[in-house]
């Protein structure tokens, strides 16, 4: 059965030979519209059928007050702690003012960390009419699924800890900007470069700086390859990996790891090249540096976009975005030689 077609303003304008601003004064009572010009236009409506809607005249009162409220719907982004690192904060800084631009509110707020914990304040978000989630990984390393009634919340995950990844994320683990890194150091004469990270660091970037550290050395047959076998991030245990392998520049992540390296008493770049796969917040150090706030941005993006099509739930097909890193020169890494010299020779490794 076919579905009569509901009148408007513009057809009664149009049976009534005035304007759509005439019709909607005369059906208003409004003032400056000649009586008989009032009258002719509610004949009009009334022989075509035209029904006034309730929710439109809302919607348009609303929209004409000068004095109106403005509603902000709210993006939370959720962390397992209150953003102190340095990422976090450029994060969550990124993602405030990209909300900002785009008339949406913010705010950060912690998760919980177990399973009822997370089923409690998914419901608590939901009440509070929250749609748009950015989550950020467990900095406590406990966490790696979320217990969320994901079909009420658009989200987007930083980086790539959940396991199974259900949602698309944000990264900069690019295997390119790894390989820029290591031929950064080979340029400057390093030749024994060692991958110093653990085995969970290589495991949360889902082995991309291995892969690109053995795909590196692959092409470059004349540097040594000295693996990552660092049970802990322990004094101890770098200690006994670099007295074992003897390397001339290390490849390090976390701002914990620089504190071991001049704790186990080297001092870069005079007796050891140190390199970050995260060089941010302090200028001293030298190797990659993410734009956490870039990366923000892009976040709520990607969610926005989600939000304003009524995209809520699950992706069928989870995206990844990659947010290119940039080199930082830093102070903790020979310099370059000159473009037209010999590459600087390593140093003898004691």
């Amino acid at each position: 059965m076919k579905t009569k077609q509901r009148v408007s303003i513009r057809d009664v304008a149009r049976a009534a030979g005035v304007s759509a601003m005439t019709v909607s004064y005369a059906l208003r009572d409004k003032a400056g519209i000649p009586p008989e010009t009032r009258q002719r236009v509610r004949e009009v409506a009334e022989k075509l059928g035209y029904v006034r809607d309730p929710q439109m005249a809302y919607a348009l009162t609303f929209a004409r007050r000068k004095d109106k409220p403005v509603y902000r719907e709210t993006i939370v982004l959720l962390a397992s702690i209150l953003p102190a690192q340095q990422w976090l904060r450029e994060l969550a800084e990124g993602a405030k003012a990209r909300t900002a631009e785009l008339g949406y509110g913010f705010e950060v707020r912690n998760y919980d960390v177990t399973a009822k914990g997370q089923r409690a304040q998914s419901r608590q978000l939901h009440a509070r009419g929250v749609r748009g989630l950015i989550v950020t990984p467990d900095l406590r390393g406990t966490t790696t699924t979320f217990e969320f009634e994901w079909d009420k919340f658009a989200a987007i995950e930083f980086d790539q800890f959940m396991s199974p990844s259900i949602l698309t994320r944000v990264t900069r683990d690019i295997p390119d900007d790894y390989i820029m890194m290591f031929e950064q150091l080979r340029k400057r004469g390093y030749r024994r470069i060692g991958l110093a990270v653990t085995r969970e660091t290589d495991r949360i970037h889902h082995h991309a700086p291995l892969s690109a550290y053995l795909t590196w050395h692959h092409l470059n047959r004349e540097t040594t390859t000295l693996l990552p076998e660092l049970e802990s991030r322990e004094k101890s245990d770098l200690l006994r990996w670099l007295k074992r392998h003897k390397p001339d520049a290390v490849v390090i992540n976390g701002p914990f790891m620089c504190e071991q390296i001049r704790a186990v008493g080297c001092n870069p770049p005079e007796d050891i090249g140190v390199c970050r796969m995260d060089a941010t917040g302090n200028d001293e150090w030298s190797g990659l540096r993410p734009d956490h706030a870039d990366m923000g941005r892009a976040a709520v993006d990607l969610l926005v976009s989600a939000l304003e099509r009524g995209k809520i739930g699950l992706p069928e097909k989870p995206r990844i975005l990659n947010i290119p890193n940039h080199w930082h020169e830093g102070t903790t890494l020979r310099t370059l030689p000159a473009a037209t010299g010999e590459p600087m020779s390593a140093p003898s490794v004691a």
